[in-house]
């Protein structure tokens, strides 16, 4: 087991460096009333640096958020689009492929027609 010691108090010396004037050094002596009282201060104020950073940044992820959801409203617009495309295309080619398939239809019955003729002649011209 580890054991750490607390002091109860501190020395703070600060150099205080001015031109023209000769060096001064201050040396103050802090309670543990001192030292709890800075930590407070401390605390709070980097708590409010967090919360203010915080603020910031859920107002930055907000933004985002709202640049993003606008991004695939339109991504959504143009895919809708892309798919009213597609379906126009397909009635087109469907109707195509019925309309082809008629036209073979046809042939086919045309060609056969022909084909019955010319075997019907040629049926005459041997049994006549």
């Amino acid at each position: 087991m580890r054991v750490q010691a607390v002091r109860t108090d501190f020395f703070l010396t600060h150099l205080f460096l001015y031109p023209g004037v000769n060096t001064c050094i201050v040396e103050v002596r802090l309670t543990k009333e001192d030292v709890d009282q800075l930590r407070k201060v401390f605390r709070e104020e980097v708590e409010a640096e967090a919360k203010l950073t915080r603020e910031e940044l859920q107002s930055d992820i907000l933004h985002t958020k709202l640049r993003i959801e606008e991004g695939l409203h339109t991504i959504e617009n143009r895919l809708k689009n892309v798919e009213i495309k597609v379906n126009k295309i397909d009635k087109t080619v469907d109707v195509m492929r019925r309309l082809l398939d008629q036209e073979q239809m046809n042939q086919r019955e045309r060609s056969d027609q022909v084909e019955e003729h010319l075997t019907l002649d040629t049926f005459l011209k041997y049994h006549h």
